[in-house]
């Protein structure tokens, strides 16, 4: 349960002061006062330099990354300031309330970061039956009995393989976030391709947990993805009591919404296009600085060197 925030900006680095107004930062990093548990970002920024290997290391690649993760929160981290003003090509932002009974350790703390990869989320995946954490190795079994004997007949053509103990434990994490990103990067080291691996990772786990968000974002070199995915339910009441007793009541019906906008082209206007920010409500989006929504059950796949965009439906 968390707030989410992404931007990718063609052809240079920028901060996240240059991307949103000090209002929207400061709305942004509010809410934090209630998603406390902790925070993290990570940026893929266009090195300055290419390193050399005269020291018998291997040289660096052009594109750099820097990871920041704290189980402290963001409006008391003293960092806070440091890493929003540091420029990137593309950067994501996380601020976690922590799912009950998931533990507020650094191995949980988001963004996680695997293979080239890194990820984070907002939501809780679980069901009658508990917390996908706690039988994800039964998730290919169980997974293709329900949609085998769904109503519409939707049975996949082939069975969906559970992630490993092993596959788990490679993210760091130990949650059901975790679960989800250890599974996307099964599913697109099968496929190759990042969109097909978020669609039908969300695809089949909503075959067992058909009413969890699956909004999140994974990031890699050259591409950022941001799903909006929800099921039908409501936000918890735990949720709702907790945002009406910090006076953010405002925010739960759109609690899992999520807004885009188009950054604006450099003053000579050379930029075809100019890249995207994305990002979670709790902040002034208006309407007429060129936020739309992302409608559910969609995904918005940003080429971070051309800053192309384009939304696609999920399965």
């Amino acid at each position: 349960m968390c707030r989410l925030l992404a931007y990718a900006a063609a052809r240079e680095n920028l901060s996240l002061k240059e991307v949103l107004t000090p209002e929207q930062i400061e709305g942004f990093l509010w809410m934090s006062t209630i998603h406390n548990d902790g925070w993290g970002a990570v940026h893929m920024v266009d090195a300055s330099d290419s390193a050399g290997i005269d020291d018998g290391g291997a040289p660096s690649e052009d594109t750099t990354t820097s990871i920041y993760r704290s189980t402290e929160s963001a409006f008391l981290d003293p960092l806070v300031e440091a890493v929003t003003a540091e420029p990137a090509r593309s950067a994501i932002f996380h601020l976690r309330l922590a799912t009950p009974g998931i533990p507020l350790e650094i191995e949980n703390q988001q963004p996680f970061s695997c293979d080239g990869v890194t990820f984070m989320h907002n939501g809780s995946i679980e069901n009658a039956s508990g917390n996908i954490v706690d039988n994800y190795e039964a998730l290919g079994t169980v997974g293709a009995i329900a949609a085998a004997s769904s109503s519409e007949g939707n049975a996949p053509t082939e069975p969906y393989l559970p992630v490993t103990h092993e596959e788990f434990e490679r993210t760091g994490g130990r949650s059901d976030s975790a679960v989800y990103f250890a599974a996307i990067i099964k599913a697109y080291g099968k496929s190759g391709s990042l969109v097909k691996a978020v669609s039908s990772t969300i695809a089949d786990m909503r075959t067992v947990y058909p009413d969890s968000s699956y909004n999140s974002v994974v990031q890699t070199e050259d591409t950022l993805i941001f799903a909006h995915a929800v099921g039908e339910g409501p936000v918890s009441k735990e949720l709702g009591k907790i945002y009406t007793e910090n006076g953010f009541e405002q925010h739960i019906a759109d609690y899992r919404d999520i807004k885009y906008r188009e950054l604006d082209a450099d003053a000579e206007g050379d930029y075809g296009n100019a890249g995207v920010v994305i990002a979670s409500t709790g902040f002034e989006q208006p309407e007429e600085e060129g936020w739309h929504d992302l409608p559910n059950n969609t995904l918005i796949a940003v080429n971070t060197r051309t800053g192309e965009y384009e939304l696609s439906p999920l399965k």
